[in-house]
């Protein structure tokens, strides 16, 4: 008794042209109010550490810096 199984080869998927900017087409769209107000804020640091600016102002208030 002869027994054969047949299995699905892998599929191969092209990646598309130039990366993950070949997926979108939002780089060919003009800007939109909202997008130009967000680059216009200026830059956030977040989880700043404030224990250390405020050392730097307790220093210049004492006159150490």
């Amino acid at each position: 008794m002869k027994t054969t199984e047949t299995r699905e080869s892998a599929k191969v998927y092209a990646f598309p042209a130039r990366g993950r900017a070949g997926l979108t087409t939002a780089a060919k769209q003009p800007l939109s109010d909202w997008d130009i107000e967000v680059l216009n804020l200026p830059p956030t640091a977040f989880g700043s550490s404030w224990y250390h600016d405020a050392a730097i102002v307790e220093a210049d208030r004492i006159g150490k810096l």
